[in-house]
């Protein structure tokens, strides 16, 4: 492995999603404003979240497949140009019934990246750097919040609704004239790749299951409810529910993403030091995830700077645990080239329990009492934790069984192709 090479082809991974988290999170940003300027209630911006997830849900079910199958490089140039162009379409369309049609559509191009992404970078990091390269990744999202969240929302303060996405779809243009450049003249490894059949699906979700990959669904299914609920509602919560203005806040909310990138690193210092051991590492999150949630509600939100340290300690938490779940274990797979269809699996399995939540939070603020969403992130948290004792004790604290492995390697048929 060219060790500079792989360091490029890293920082292009990070940089896109990166760009392609603004491409989404830019709806954080744009919802006080399409409240006032559109009349949207709580409720509907609720709604355009949960059709946003629905879709992103079922894409990267969909899609984690497909990304096994086909070129990465070029299923990456097809999902930057179609969020870009439903990002340009919200942005010239003043009707809420064709925006959340944008918007949805959105979710599902959005839900290309990861898997094709992880794959990628799996062809030129070995195990040893997994941890790293998972770490890597996930800071991505941190960035991304930090230029939506902070600098979009303090530069485009007072600005018309539609400039929040009208902005983030041309830095979208300029990443994707860098792909399609880079997919003409990047010499490829070999990309191994699985027959695109439903017999070969069934037969990679069999195996994934036979090693209690439906555990993690379940626990990723608790972590989305959480986690992205308050990714996509902090803004609200903080700007309109708690009286701070908007400028000020996209300040304030600026704690929240910099705790993000915190947890992850501190889930990478806890399964290094665990010896790759993520379930303890899980359970040690998700409690703290859980005493955050529960000492928020007693808060009740009477003070602004506790209740920004609490969110952001929730927030933290939850994406530590997801550099776990969506990065570092489905990594374990590259050498099976399940990568992409686990990362699928899990993504999807997280991104339901985020259409539910923002479903529930749309109402909760709908009521006007937003404090009683940590409730639900408390119960969220405590069933995270149950499934965990419950998955360690059937998987053994995460072992993969080699045997098992070794017996599906010999039945999945792969094609190396550039």
């Amino acid at each position: 492995m060219n060790r500079p090479f792989a360091k490029r082809i890293l920082f292009l991974c990070f940089s896109t999603y990166l760009t392609v988290y603004i491409l989404r999170v830019n709806f954080s940003s744009a919802m006080p404003h399409m409240s006032s300027q559109l009349g949207m209630s709580g409720a509907q911006l609720g709604a355009m979240g949960a059709v946003f997830f629905i879709t992103y849900a079922a894409g990267q079910l969909i899609n984690g497949f497909i990304s096994d199958a086909v070129s990465p490089f070029r299923f990456i140039i097809a999902g930057l140009t179609g969020s870009v162009c439903m990002n340009l379409a919200i942005a010239v369309c003043p009707d809420p019934r064709l925006i959340i049609f944008f918007w949805a559509a959105n979710g599902y191009f959005q839900s290309i990246f990861w898997a094709c992404l992880n794959r990628i970078l799996s062809l030129y990091f070995d195990d040893s750097k997994h941890s790293m390269v998972a770490t890597v990744m996930s800071s991505s999202m941190v960035g991304g919040f930090i230029v939506s969240w902070v600098f979009l929302g303090r530069l485009l303060n007072g600005r018309i609704w539609n400039s929040f996405f009208l902005i983030p779809a041309l830095f979208g243009l300029i990443l994707l004239i860098v792909w399609v450049i880079t997919d003409r003249r990047l010499d490829k490894p070999p990309i191994p790749r699985q027959e695109l059949t439903i017999g070969t699906f069934r037969k990679n979700v069999s195996f994934l299951f036979c090693h209690k990959a439906y555990m993690y669904c379940l626990i990723c299914f608790c972590l989305g409810f959480v986690k992205e609920s308050i990714s996509v509602w902090s803004p609200t919560i903080i700007g309109q529910s708690m009286g701070v203005e908007l400028s000020s806040s996209a300040l304030l909310l600026i704690i929240i993403p910099l705790a993000n990138l915190c947890g992850m690193f501190v889930s990478k210092i806890l399964i290094d030091r665990f010896k790759g051991n993520e379930l303890r590492t899980l359970i040690l999150m998700f409690i703290s995830m859980a005493v955050g949630s529960g000492l928020l509600f007693i808060a009740r939100g009477h003070m602004v700077a506790v209740t920004i340290i609490l969110l952001a300690e929730i927030s933290a938490m939850s994406y530590g645990c997801n550099s776990i779940l969506l990065s570092f274990i489905p990594l374990a797979f590259a050498k099976y080239n399940l990568v992409s269809t686990l990362v699928g699996i899990l993504d999807f399995s997280s991104y339901i329990g985020a259409s539910i939540s923002s479903l529930v939070m749309g109402s909760v603020l709908t009521d006007g009492n937003w404090i009683h969403a940590s409730l639900f992130w408390l119960a969220a948290a405590i069933c995270a934790i149950t499934l965990c004792f419950i998955a360690k004790s059937a998987v053994k604290g995460g072992d993969i069984d080699e045997k098992r492995h070794r017996h599906h390697k010999q039945k999945v048929s792969v094609s190396f192709r550039n």
